[in-house]
C-alpha cells in the first residue's frame, strides 16, 4: 500500500489536517488522477493507529467505519516477536495485479469471484475475532487462507521468485502473505516462534535472493498519521 500512504502523507501535508475521512477521499481521487487504481483501505489502514479492521457498505461514495482491536497484551507481544517484514526485492507496479483481479471478478466464472471476494471478507472478520481472542492458531490460518484467496484471484500475486523464498522458509513459519496487491515487493512473516523468526532473519540476511532484499523493523502503529513542523 505505499503509493496510497505516501499520497495520504502529501496530501496531508499540504492541507495541514489529518482527517482520515477527507484524506482518504482525496487519497482516492488523486490515484484515479493518476490511473494507479486501487480503493480506499490501504490510505486508511495506514492513517489510522493500531491493529484494526475496516468496514464499508456499497458505493461509489464509501464511509469507513475502523474499528481497533484490543488484543491481549500477551498475544500482541508474541505477535511482534515472531512477526518480519521482508522486502522480496521485487519491484512491482500494483496497478497490474488489480485490474487483473476485477477483470476476473467481472468475468465471476461459476460465481467463483464473488465467491473468492466472500471468503477474504469473512476471513478477515475471523482473523479479527481470533486477534481479540488471542488465539494465535487461528490468527495465523486467517493469514494463510488469505494468502491462498489472493493466488486464486489472480495467479500474479505471486511469482518463482517469491515462491521459492516461501519454500526454502516454510519448515520455520506459521503464516505467510504477501502485503498489498502482491505480484512481489513485501512479505509478511509469521514465524513459529521467536526463535524461528531469528533464524529465519539469519538465512535471508546470509543468502538474499537478491541485491534488493532486505528486513525492515516490524511494529504496531501507535499513533497514526501526525503532521510534525519543521522550526
Amino acid at each position: 500500500g505505499t503509493s496510497s500512504i505516501l499520497g495520504a502523507a502529501t496530501i496531508a501535508a499540504l492541507l495541514g489536517r489529518t482527517d482520515p475521512d477527507e484524506i482518504g477521499e482525496l487519497t482516492l481521487r488523486l490515484e484515479q488522477e493518476m490511473r494507479t487504481g486501487g480503493g480506499w483501505e490501504d490510505q486508511f489502514a495506514g492513517m489510522t493507529a493500531g491493529v484494526k479492521i475496516m468496514r464499508s457498505r456499497p458505493g461509489v461514495n464509501q464511509r469507513i467505519k475502523i474499528e481497533e482491536i484490543a488484543m491481549p497484551p500477551r498475544f500482541s507481544a508474541a505477535v511482534r516477536k515472531r512477526s518480519l517484514l521482508y522486502f522480496t526485492g521485487q519491484k512491482r507496479m500494483a496497478r497490474n495485479v488489480l485490474r487483473r483481479v476485477l477483470g476476473f471478478y467481472a468475468d465471476n466464472p461459476h460465481n467463483f469471484g464473488k465467491i473468492l471476494i466472500d471468503s477474504v471478507k469473512s476471513g478477515a472478520e475471523k482473523a479479527a475475532d481470533a486477534a481479540r481472542k488471542g488465539d494465535a492458531e487461528t490468527f495465523a490460518c486467517c493469514i494463510n487462507d488469505y494468502w491462498r484467496d489472493k493466488k486464486l484471484l489472480d495467479a500474479g500475486s505471486t511469482n518463482e521468485h517469491v515462491d521459492d523464498i516461501i519454500d526454502t522458509i516454510r519448515p520455520d513459519v506459521s503464516a505467510v502473505t504477501l502485503a498489498g496487491a502482491g505480484g512481489g515487493g513485501f512479505m509478511y512473516i509469521l514465524a513459529k516462534t521467536p526463535a524461528a523468526a531469528k533464524k529465519i532473519r539469519s538465512f535471508l540476511e546470509r543468502n538474499p535472493p537478491s541485491r534488493h532484499s532486505r528486513f525492515y523493523d516490524f511494529a504496531f502503529d501507535s499513533q497514526g498519521m501526525v503532521i510534525e513542523r519543521c522550526p
